[in-house]
């Protein structure tokens, strides 16, 4: 017992600390030691042997999705690719459009990109540096009044997480532990999806008509940050060939069935070819030849997208607290409480999910409740793997945008907007109609286990 009170001091120091803005990675590292002490486990041996060797199993795993995921978000800002596949979404269907109309086909184009960008396994920093050009410019354009950017940077990567299929990184990990495709529990995960979606745009519409009516617009931000770029490229890919790069990535995923890093890196090499007479260089080279410029301008994307990767790369060292609490004598005491309550299996493993994602702040969170599900649940017939995959998924977009966590923080200070005037958006879309999400996933499993 005193092993399982030192796993529960560990999740609130970490989200105590976490909430007062200390970074994860160390964050996570010192939970690894109280319950190691706690459980009366030697810790050096434990942290080499346990821990280090858990985030190796993911880095393995995760490590290259970070790297080319964060290059080809980097190759679509810089060549332009991004904005041009939203000006061609909202010229194609907005043009000659009311004011409500187009607002509205504004939400849906920054929904669909981000979505997508996120479903092709771009991280969601990288979607977010990816996403703040093309936000502005679309609220730009629609007169989308300013206190959105955080919830169109937000919101989207929560429906391209939930999308079966999706190359999101808390899918990937729960894939892997558990042993199925991302395509698992296709309908209930198609279904959610379709909500989550289609709730967020009828709640901003109604939100951005109110603002609208009461005289509220766009107004450019104070400050000279991201979110205040406008893409100025006098050519743009055409819009269907900045698209391919995205479809390549979900065919060789979804239907050839390659591994996801093979996948995306499919992309990578469709955006430099495609993408290649957009990418000037600014930064590398300074020289006249045109042809030089362009191979420096690939090589600028390629030192960008590392760069973006770094930060979710560093924290992958998080996973090693899950690991750490899969070889405590305590975590016999905790499969043994979760698998002896009395309640549906889909219920038990959705609690106990969205409690622990959010206690630690992230997926390693999420990877421990898939191992109860893998060493529990799953071999007592309690659930099918499909359906254990598809709650752990729906989970983990629930409480990772807490205004206490790293992503929201960055957003709104990237963004310039005040937490108290944009987050009530943020909350009702990524925490309301996510939670509510986590619920209907969760009953249908119950009513029908075979889904």
């Amino acid at each position: 017992m005193i092993g399982v009170i030192g796993i529960l001091i560990a999740f609130v120091f970490l989200f105590y600390f976490s909430i007062k803005g200390l970074n994860l990675t160390y964050l996570s590292l010192i939970a690894c030691v109280i319950i190691m002490v706690t459980n009366g486990m030697p810790i050096v041996s434990t942290i080499s042997d346990v821990v280090m060797s858990g985030v190796g199993t993911q880095a393995a795993s995760l490590l290259l999705i970070y790297l080319l995921g964060g290059i080809l978000g980097a190759l679509f800002v810089n060549s332009g690719a991004a904005t041009s596949i939203a000006s061609g979404l909202l010229n194609l269907f907005g043009k000659n459009a009311s004011v409500q109309r187009r607002q509205m086909i504004g939400l849906i184009v920054a929904f669909v990109i981000g979505a997508v960008l996120t479903y092709c396994g771009i991280d969601n920093f990288s979607v977010i540096f990816t996403m703040m050009a093309i936000v502005s410019s679309l609220m730009r354009e629609t007169n989308i009044p300013r206190r959105y950017p955080p919830v169109l940077l937000i919101a989207p990567t929560a429906v391209g997480a939930l999308m079966p299929g999706s190359l999101y990184i808390a899918s990937l990990v729960a894939s892997q532990v558990l042993g199925v495709r991302s395509t698992a529990g296709f309908v209930p995960g198609l279904i959610v999806t379709i909500f989550v979606a289609a709730a967020s745009l009828f709640y901003l519409r109604r939100l951005i008509n109110k603002d609208t009516a009461a005289g509220k617009g766009w107004t450019e931000p104070e400050c000279n940050g991201p979110q205040a770029a406008v893409e100025s490229k006098e050519k743009l890919p055409n819009p269907i060939v900045a698209c391919l790069p995205l479809v390549a990535v979900i065919v060789c995923y979804n239907l050839i069935g390659m591994e996801a890093f093979a996948a995306i890196a499919i992309g990578v090499i469709f955006a430099v070819v495609l993408f290649f007479p957009y990418l000037d260089s600014s930064k590398s080279y300074t020289g006249s030849n045109r042809f030089f410029a362009k191979c420096y301008g690939v090589v600028d994307s390629l030192n960008e997208g590392v760069g973006n990767a770094g930060i979710p790369a560093i924290m992958l060292i998080s996973f090693g607290l899950a690991s750490c609490i899969q070889g405590a004598p305590a975590y016999e005491i905790i499969t043994s409480f979760f698998t002896g309550v009395s309640l549906p299996a889909a219920l038990s493993l959705a609690l106990v999910s969205t409690v622990l994602v959010g206690a630690s702040c992230g997926p390693a969170g999420m990877m421990i409740a898939a191992a109860l599900a893998a060493d529990a649940f799953i071999p007592a017939g309690a659930i099918t793997a499909g359906a254990a995959f598809r709650i752990l998924v729906t989970t983990a977009t629930v409480f990772d945008t807490l205004p206490c966590f790293p992503g929201p923080a960055t957003i709104f200070q990237l963004t310039g907007i005040k937490m108290k005037d944009g987050y009530g958006p943020v909350g009702m879309t990524t925490l309301l109609f996510t939670a509510i999400a986590v619920v209907i996933v969760t009953v249908l499993f119950i009513l029908f286990p075979g889904l």
